[in-house]
């Protein structure tokens, strides 16, 4: 049996939607870097597969997928599954502004433009999962 893992526990375990080998590759270094674990998916179609069987406490989605369903219509998906309704998804894409804006409008928890910064990604991921600052603090202290 799966565990369920709430946003209180340490771990956080994110489900990461990028079909672009290299901007999915600099999304996982920083994630790693800030001891986050994940899973990645290259196609919408992937990441649904995904959600059938693992755990996530946060979805970080680029928009456009190439062929197949786009990252709307994963974030949709997402929002039915009843384990996944307060879950924070962050769109990571290089879509224009007013469109981000669009993104928030359909519930996205909050938009990351590309390119960011790692302090960018960083803050974000904080203010949703303040845990993951107390990690940071405690390797520092050692």
């Amino acid at each position: 049996k799966m565990k369920k893992y709430s946003s209180q526990s340490t771990q956080i375990i994110a489900l990461v939607v990028e079909d672009d080998p290299a901007c999915l590759d600099y999304l996982v270094f920083l994630l790693k870097k800030l001891n986050i674990e994940l899973m990645t998916a290259r196609t919408g179609e992937e990441a649904l597969e995904l959600m059938e069987d693992h755990e996530f406490n946060c979805f970080l989605l680029d928009i456009s997928l190439g062929p197949g369903i786009t990252g709307i219509e994963v974030f949709e998906k997402i929002r039915e599954i009843p384990r996944f309704e307060n879950i924070p998804v962050f769109a990571v894409t290089a879509t224009m502004r007013e469109d981000l804006q669009g993104l928030l409008d359909r519930g996205f928890t909050k938009c990351l433009e590309k390119p960011y910064k790692f302090d960018q990604l960083k803050s974000m991921l904080y203010s949703y999962f303040p845990q993951l600052e107390e990690v940071e603090k405690k390797e520092l202290e050692f």
